[in-house]
């Protein structure tokens, strides 16, 4: 009420005469109460409409930022009216309304095409205008959102600097916002520590600067840090902060943010057992996002509604809930919380004890990953590729400047008597040596390009903890043989997770590197060891058979387990479960491409772990010639195989229990 009150005494003040020459627009305490209070804002900005020339910088900001609590109060018709203001504008008016059309797509879930407008909206903001003002660093911080949501980090990091180093004169509760969500984006690429400085500086701002909104955004942000300390996760400490967060966002009355934190505070509850707290956080959520009548928000708390409804054993109702989430945000390109939702999913499965489900969930969630951290390494080389260019390009032009201004010198020089003739002679020779250099720069520029697009190439295929190849170099590998051919193996370490929770993540990566030097020692070239991801290996035998394999695959159990591998923890006994399978399927010669061989083989590894660890799973041999019902039989080993005659063999690692 208190709050209200004072908006609606501001706003009668704002509406006062003529703008005077020393008095200009707040744009913090504007943007402010559009996020908290749209409504009465929307008139406040009106009264400044009123005021300002029609035409001028800080009308058409204004405008804007009407269209944003438009937006806000689900004013669709007031909105398309401001847009269509703003388009028909001049430079700086089409820019606001580019950024406006952005932010709208981003509200509706829309990320794709809410990049496209932003990327507009900046690439046409002119140099001069309103550079330090919040129209200009709310559009660089939403076009910084949408980078994040599109899985692009080192984008969204850049932007997010771009605000920060631009923002230094904006209020401290302004700043703050800034450093967490550059914090945040960091958080997402493993650099903890510096996220946890980020984060902690902007909390130190707010004490100097009260703000219930930056506040919420801190504790949202320190409770992720929390759950993700390297060696250490802190669970009680991260829902606590998540907790402070909702506190925090209601008081600031902002609507998104509270849907934000109580939908995360939700997926915390059902994590740590609480699932029917964590189903009703999530139904609040939902209520005020249907409010808000904001799809990205209904999208956030449907998909940790559909969470708690799987582990409340409402699997159909909570996966059909959590699948139209998922489809609509690969519709709209939001790939970082289709990955997140995916991996909750998977996890949830795994709880229920619905191992197939949980299975498909996860082998969805590793290729999207595995895409976008492709999709990433590649935009990485592009842009050192352009720097590089555009460095060689920036050298000829100055190499052909300096040639024009020869050719100049020497063609006045011919008009000359004899001693301009000899000045002439002087000049080029002291420019000789200038030529020799930039011609010794140039050679050494491509040199050094040539090395550095060696060294990226390298390390695009091979994993950098380990040595061994990963998975690009496999599919490059691969790709001229389209049939799936010799022995194929898939291992999988036990209780890994196990190792990481209880020693930390450094005692985890020894344990990687030890495994990895053992299996190089057993199977060196013409054999082929790939570190596929996380704690798995994939193994490809050449010129071998069913009965061989077998006794490779014994060797491989007993070289995993024969003796501990020693870490600064102290020694660590390891064993794995490995899926395996010889390619063409004997005895009839069965060919398969190899994406269906390794998710045969995958599936067998799956069903190793199910049957106790320590052991291994083989496709021996099959009298069908039916794919589709070898594919049965082998994704469900349990029952009797689809395929008759499909054999599957069984292999016990020294010691391993029934």
């Amino acid at each position: 009420m208190t709050r209200s009150l004072v908006l609606w005494v501001w706003m009668g003040l704002a509406g006062l005469g003529p703008v005077q020459a020393s008095e200009r627009p707040d744009w913090q305490v504007l943007e402010r109460n559009v996020l908290a209070q749209p409504g009465p804002a929307a008139q406040v900005l009106r009264a400044w409409a009123v005021r300002l020339p029609v035409g001028s910088e800080e009308h058409d900001a204004i405008q804007a930022l009407m269209g944003s609590a438009q937006l806000r109060l689900g004013d669709d018709v007031g909105l398309s009216h401001t847009l269509d203001t703003l388009r028909h504008g001049g430079q700086l008016a089409q820019a606001l309304g580019d950024c406006l059309q952005g932010e709208r797509l981003y509200v509706q879930g829309d990320a794709e095409q809410a990049e496209r407008w932003l990327k507009r909206a900046m690439a046409g903001w002119p140099d001069a205008a309103l550079r330090t003002a919040i129209p200009r660093l709310r559009c660089v911080e939403w076009l910084a959102r949408v980078k994040t949501e599109r899985h692009q980090f080192i984008e969204a990091a850049n932007l997010y600097r771009r605000a920060i180093g631009d923002g230094k004169t904006l209020s401290l509760w302004r700043q703050s916002l800034l450093l967490s969500g550059l914090a945040q984006t960091l958080l997402y690429v493993g650099q903890w520590e510096q996220a946890q400085r980020l984060n902690t500086e902007a909390a130190g701002l707010l004490d100097q600067m009260p703000d219930a909104l930056a506040q919420s955004e801190v504790s949202r942000v320190e409770s992720l840090l929390y759950a993700m300390v390297p060696n250490r996760a802190d669970e009680d400490r991260s829902l606590q902060a998540m907790e402070d967060a909702v506190s925090q966002a209601r008081l600031a009355d902002v609507v998104a943010q509270e849907v934000k934190t109580l939908a995360e505070l939700a997926g915390k509850h059902v994590q740590r057992g609480d699932v029917v707290r964590g189903q009703q956080l999530a139904a609040q959520a939902l209520e005020l996002a249907q409010r808000e009548r904001a799809p990205y928000l209904i999208d956030l708390a449907q998909g940790y509604l559909g969470l708690s409804l799987v582990v409340m054993n409402r699997q159909d109702e909570g996966l059909r809930l959590m699948q139209g989430v998922l489809d609509r945000l690969q519709s709209a390109g939001r790939l970082t919380p289709m990955l997140e939702l995916l991996k909750q999913q998977a996890w949830a499965l795994e709880r229920v004890k619905a191992p197939e489900l949980a299975l498909r969930a996860h082998r969805q969630a590793q290729a999207l990953a595995a895409e976008m951290t492709l999709n990433e390494q590649q935009a990485q080389l592009l842009a050192l590729q352009a720097e590089l260019d555009a460095a060689q390009i920036e050298h000829d032009r100055r190499e052909l400047e300096a040639q024009r201004q020869l050719n100049a010198q020497a063609l006045q020089g011919r008009q000359l008597q004899v001693r301009v003739w000899s000045a002439g002679l002087v000049i080029l020779l002291l420019l000789l040596p200038l030529m020799w250099r930039w011609y010794a720069r140039s050679r050494a520029a491509q040199r050094a390009l040539a090395v550095i697009t060696s060294q990226l190439q390298h390390q695009s295929l091979t994993d950098a903890l380990t040595g061994l190849p990963n998975r690009r170099h496999w599919h490059q590998h691969v790709a001229h043989q389209p049939q799936a051919s010799g022995g194929l193996c898939l291992i999988d370490l036990d209780f890994f997770k196990h190792i990481n929770d209880r020693h930390g993540h450094a005692v985890g990566d020894e344990v990687l590197v030890a495994v990895a030097q053992r299996l190089q020692a057993l199977l060196p070239p013409p054999h082929t060891v790939v570190r596929w991801g996380g704690e798995e290996f994939l193994i490809r035998i050449v010129d071998t058979d069913a009965e061989r394999m077998r006794v490779w695959v014994t060797r491989l159990l007993d070289v995993l387990s024969r003796k501990p591998v020693l870490t600064q923890a102290g020694p660590l006994h390891i064993t794995g479960s490995l899926g395996w399978g010889v390619f063409p399927v004997a005895p009839h010669g069965v060919e398969v491409p190899w994406d269906t061989a390794l998710a045969w083989v995958d599936a067998l590894m799956y069903h190793a772990k199910q049957q106790g660890r320590h052991r291994a799973w083989g496709l021996w041999s099959s009298q069908s010639t039916d794919v589709d019902a070898i594919a049965a039989g082998v994704n469900d080993p349990g029952r009797t195989p689809v395929a008759e005659g499909l054999r599957l063999v069984e292999q016990r690692g020294p010691g391993a229990v029934q």
